[in-house]
Parts: C-alpha cells; structure tokens; sequence
C-alpha cells in the first residue's frame, strides 16, 4: 500500500467548489429555459425584451462563474501535478465532476426531524464519520476507485428508472460524459486508449459472432454508435481511477491498489501513464 508524502489539503479550503458548481448548473438550466421559452414566442411573431436581458445575465453569471471555478481547480494539487498535463482535460468540466464528490454535512441540528442521523460518511477502514457539527469530505470518503466508480455512475447497471431513488449522483454522471468528449477531442493519451478500445471491441464481436459488422445496423448487431458508446465508458472509468489515486495522493491519503492492478498486474491506473 502506497501513501503520500504530500502534506494534507483541506476540505474545508475547497468546499466553496460544490456550491460554485450547483450554482452554475442552476444558472444554466435557467438560461436554457429561458431560451427555449423565447423560441417559442419567437415562433408565434412575439418578442421579450425583459426576458432576452434576463437570458443575457445568466449567460454573464456563468461566464462569471466557470472563471471562479476554474481558477478553484487550478490551485488544487489535482490539477498542479497531474491534470494540466492530460491533453482534453479542463479545469471546468474538472471541477464539476470534483464538486460533485463533496459532500457537506449540515449538523444534526439543520436536519429534518426524521432524518436527524450522525454523518455516515467513510473515513477509512471500514468506519463512519459520526460527527453531528457541520462538515464537509472530499475524497476520503471513498476508499477504493470502485467506490468512485460507482458513485459517478460508471458500475454495471446504473441507469435512471421512473420512481425509483437512486444511491448514486446522476449529474457527476453528466460531468464524466462531458469530459469524456473533452477527453475524445484532446487526441492525446486517453483518446489513443479509446480507440484502441474501439478496435477491440468490435474485433471481439466479430470473433464471437463469426461475421463482420455491416454499415447498417442489423437487430441483435453493435453499431458504430454502440461501440462508440462502451469505448467512451471504458475511458472515463479509467480517468476516475486515476483521478481517484492523484487526489488522494495530493490529500495524503493511501492509496489501495485496485484489484485490476494487485491481481492481474494492469498498469493503466498510474499517472504519469496519461500525461503528455
């Protein structure tokens, strides 16, 4: 088991990065309603001067807003000693997806009567935070890269079903797909796994099926889209992996290797592996 020597980054100096996030996805999903909304007057030969300046002050908010967030990240050991050198990488898509790994404890106090529990948060080995004040854990809480995994959304059969709550965080989902097109437009380490990652698996579909994948999508058949789709999976899992040992690393945490690397000795979740 590897631990850093890095000294120990505050949570608490990187709290405001969750609260910067949600305020700009608010402010874009207002933006957006507002412009669907003019789309919709314009259609019917109507105008709204009051609502075209409110839509013009979300876009400034944002503007405002991916600045903040941006430099928040670049000031983090994260992207110092590893993720300014990932080609496709950028700070904001970088911070949404951090932001969405920390969680904030209000205090048993702010809590609704019926959900007034200690904070159940990990904190290593298997045990719980149980504090009752207001806190906040970053990567901490998650002990392995699986747990990061899962969280994100990446594990095996999370999807968003009708009535059904779910454990994990379907917007650091949304994070990980943009980056992972971030990641695709880069061409640079991770863009070269992906395609690898394409060949294979269409060469293992075909070897299976015993025919070779035609330029129109048969029933039961992969299609571009389909193998374009896994190939993206495969890479954003990845970067969570790796994500996952550099932010602990830069928090002074261990790091575990993950079963992929104690037991069948892969080598993809080191840093310097992606970097240019």
């Amino acid at each position: 088991m590897a631990t850093a020597t890095r000294s120990r980054v505050s949570v608490g100096e990187f709290s405001d990065l969750a609260f910067l996030a949600r305020l700009y996805e608010y402010s874009q999903k207002n933006r957006v309603a507002t412009a669907s909304h003019l789309e919709n007057l314009k259609a019917r030969g109507r105008e709204d001067p009051f609502l075209e300046g409110i839509m013009s002050q979300y876009a400034s908010i944002e503007d405002m807003l991916e600045k903040r967030i941006a430099r928040q990240v670049e000031a983090h050991p994260v992207w110092t000693a590893w993720a300014c050198r990932v080609k496709g990488c950028g700070a904001l898509t970088l911070g949404r997806m951090m932001a969405r790994c920390i969680r904030y404890y209000p205090g048993l106090d702010k809590l609704r009567e019926d959900e007034q529990q200690p904070c159940s948060a990990r904190i290593g080995d298997g045990q719980r935070c149980g504090r009752t004040d207001a806190h906040y854990h970053g990567i901490e809480q998650f002990e392995t890269a699986s747990q990061l995994r899962a969280h994100a959304g990446q594990a095996p059969g999370q999807r968003l079903k009708k009535d059904e709550k779910v454990w994990w965080d379907p917007r650091l989902k949304v994070a990980c797909w943009l980056m992972a097109q971030n990641l695709r437009r880069g061409k640079g380490k991770f863009y070269d796994f992906y395609i690898q990652k394409k060949e294979m698996i269409r060469a293992e579909w075909e070897a299976r099926e015993g025919r070779a994948i035609g330029p129109k999508k048969e029933k039961g058949e992969l299609g571009d889209l389909d193998i374009d789709l896994r190939a993206m999976k495969k890479m954003v899992q990845v970067f969570l992996v790796v994500l996952w040992v550099v932010w602990r690393e830069a928090e002074g945490y261990s790091v575990r290797p993950s079963y992929a690397q104690e037991k069948l000795g892969h080598t993809d979740t080191q840093p310097e592996d992606w970097v240019e």
